[in-house]
């Protein structure tokens, strides 16, 4: 295959992040497929990503997790980010310097999960640009980048009436309020992985050439149009799921031919993503609500 570019893909391999990228990296190879994509996650996420055979133009490559030898998970994600973080500058780097070696050519570009702060300054140290992928949708990013203008307000104002501050200082977001916001979000005691790679993202997204969020822009007109002014290039993508194929497994559970029963406006669908399953009393507690 003739190449005509090389691009490397590294993927946030926690929660669901992996997933979305390698879906818009998949519809991108199969809109060209002169380009080379590299993709890179650590050997478990590339196992439940890649099942079968790919496109021809995208290779999956394992890099370290990190973790130190005869470590033992006990579930806590945060130290397996954390020790993933650690590694993850050298791990990438070299990545990238074997999937050249296959392929024959430089990497030209870097797609990264925007967590990933550190690809922007090897983006800039390759000569190469660097497109950061927000897996949600514009809120999230705008709260993430006015964090310092939310802490200082909290700091200057404490508790406003009735127990609230709303966010009527940012662009869209007058309903709102402080206490919607992650704990780490307002105050900067919070002392988390979570957190501090937030914050390392925030400084280095407005460098980045594009960042593609995974929305539409109609859906929040004014606070896309404020990311405009603070990011070089907002690119709305999404969302993905409407542009996903169906499932290509069957509906073992019957759950798809139980919904087509219900009426219309029925059903809640809750979420709890795939870090962690709530505690016995919080599903309670959850349910009663639901039934009230």
């Amino acid at each position: 295959m003739t190449i005509s570019k090389h691009i490397a893909v590294f993927a946030f391999p926690y929660g669901t992040h992996a997933a979305p990228i390698l879906h818009l990296v998949r519809m991108l190879a199969d809109s060209n497929t002169s380009v080379r994509f590299s993709f890179f996650t650590t050997a478990k996420s590339k196992l439940s990503l890649f099942s079968g055979q790919d496109s021809r133009n995208i290779r999956a490559y394992a890099i370290s997790d990190g973790l130190p030898e005869g470590f033992v998970s006990t579930g806590e994600v945060e130290k397996l980010v954390e020790y993933f973080l650690k590694a993850a500058p050298e791990s990438f780097k070299n990545g990238v310097e074997a999937a050249e070696a296959d392929a024959g050519e430089k990497v030209s570009g870097l797609l990264t999960d925007a967590f990933l702060w550190f690809s922007g300054e090897m983006a800039a140290a390759m000569g190469v640009p660097w497109v950061a992928f927000w897996t949600a949708g514009p809120v999230s990013i705008s709260v993430h980048l006015y964090t310092d203008l939310i802490r200082s307000t909290y700091k200057k104002n404490g508790v406003g009436k009735n127990g609230e501050i709303n966010l009527k200082f940012i662009p869209g977001m007058s309903e709102i309020c402080m206490s919607d916001l992650p704990e780490g979000t307002v105050s900067s005691e919070v002392e988390s992985t979570f957190a501090r790679m937030i914050d390392k993202m925030v400084l280095v997204l407005p460098k980045a050439t594009a960042v593609v969020i995974n929305s539409f822009e109609e859906l929040d007109p004014a606070i896309t149009n404020d990311l405009k002014t603070k990011l070089q290039n907002v690119l709305s993508i999404g969302p993905q799921l409407l542009s996903s194929p169906p499932p290509s497994k069957p509906d073992e559970s019957g759950c798809l031919t139980w919904l087509d029963t219900q009426r219309d406006k029925s059903v809640a669908y809750i979420s709890f993503g795939t870090i962690c399953t709530p505690p016995p009393d919080e599903l309670s507690a959850l349910a009663t609500a639901l039934e009230d």
